[in-house]
Parts: structure tokens; sequence; C-alpha cells
């Protein structure tokens, strides 16, 4: 599978990604199906008690 910014995946690759990994492709993968920014994964995060900076969100 090739995900491109101009590329939405499916809900089948995201399933596929989600599961053979690796993880930094399955983030990508699931924000792109999502249409989730950084920001927002962030702030679900710290609600959760996990603090990570959208920079380091962004190096994933």
């Amino acid at each position: 599978m090739h995900i491109t910014s101009r590329t939405k995946p499916t809900e089948a690759d995201l399933a596929q990604t989600l599961r053979t990994g690796p993880f930094d492709l399955a983030l990508r993968t699931a924000l792109a199906a999502r249409g989730l920014a950084l920001h927002r994964v962030q702030h679900r995060l710290a609600q959760r008690g996990i603090k990570v900076g959208v920079t380091s969100l962004s190096y994933w």
C-alpha cells in the first residue's frame, strides 16, 4: 500500500496497516483516514493523561 497526501486511505487500507504496521505508517494512515489533525490527537491523549507534543507526534 502506498499512501500519499493526495490519496485518502480506505477503511480496508487502515485496517490492514493497523494490523501490520509499522507504527509510523499506521499512525499516518489513521490520521489521513479520519481527517485528524495532530493537535486534536494531542488533546485526546492529554485527556487520558498522556502528555506529548505536536512536534513529537509529527516525527512519527
